[in-house]
């Protein structure tokens, strides 16, 4: 009954001579190939998990989407309009490719609508034409400018990655509360402010353990000396392989050791805060 077919490209096309006598038809896809289909198989109980039915609309044709390059069977069952069976008409099967969409046709030269003014024209049309151009110029879209990172501290303690500019020159951080912006790291240039921490030249990131867990906080690293320079900052996610060797500021092992003395082994916390604690010294 089923014709085993496939697809390279998703769809096929069945074609049929014209019905003769009204007719009901469907093409039933079977979804699994019918030549390895067994005895025990040839239930309906069985076979409809894998049966897809496609109503038929025109009188010789269909086309069905389908798993590309997957063997599967296709039939065509047909009943008549008392919805008695009737035998299927042969079928071809082949590829189906739609249409490439044809190109627009040009209805000719368009024509240039005449401007009209309610007063009279002004003397100067390339004036005007200059002066509207300006008012609707698209302004040049600016560069983003350095800034602090905010983050929100993470239960397992917030850690950002950044790339030197050069490898053995002094790096410091600084982490605020309030937001730090272009015109407050200008002010940095000269010299870092009092507060910041100094970063071995060796870290290529820092992880927080001052920040209380969820609050909102602002980091700057700046490479210096003269000027001294904002580097940017990446927030590293769990498992931390993209930081090899942060900087850990404040008291992160012992907020960390208390994280994993009350975290369950075999919860997925628990290997977050192995992680996080690894090389914290």
């Amino acid at each position: 009954m089923f014709r085993r077919s496939l697809s390279e490209t998703g769809a096929l096309e069945l074609t049929w001579p014209a019905a003769h006598a009204p007719r009901v038809l469907h093409v039933w896809v079977l979804l699994v190939d019918p030549e390895r289909l067994d005895p025990s198989q040839l239930r309906p109980e069985v076979l409809l998990r894998e049966l897809i039915r496609v109503p038929v609309t025109d009188t010789q044709r269909a086309v069905v989407h389908v798993p590309v390059n997957r063997v599967l069977g296709l039939a065509l069952v047909a009943r008549d309009l008392d919805d008695r069976p009737l035998e299927p008409p042969p079928f071809s099967v082949t590829d189906y490719r739609a249409p490439s969409p044809a190109p627009p046709v040009s209805s000719g030269p368009i024509e240039r609508a005449p401007l009209l003014f309610a007063q009279a024209a002004p003397a100067d049309l390339a004036a005007l034409a200059r002066r509207v151009a300006g008012e609707l110029a698209v302004p040049t879209p600016k560069a983003p400018t350095p800034s602090g990172f905010g983050a929100r501290q993470k239960w397992y303690l917030t850690r950002l990655g950044f790339t030197p500019l050069d490898p053995d020159a002094p790096r410091v951080a600084v982490i605020r509360s309030q937001f730090i912006g272009e015109a407050e790291l200008a002010t940095w240039s000269a010299a870092p402010p009092t507060d910041a921490i100094g970063l071995a030249s060796d870290r290529d990131g820092l992880v927080d353990g001052f920040t209380a867990d969820d609050a909102m906080v602002f980091y700057a690293v700046l490479e210096g000396p003269g000027p001294w320079r904002p580097l940017t900052l990446t927030p590293i996610q769990p498992l931390f392989e993209a930081c090899r060797a942060p900087a850990f500021i404040g008291p992160c092992r012992e907020r960390l050791t208390a994280l994993l003395a009350a975290t369950e082994p075999d919860s997925p916390r628990h290997e977050i805060v192995v992680a996080a604690l690894r090389g914290a010294p």
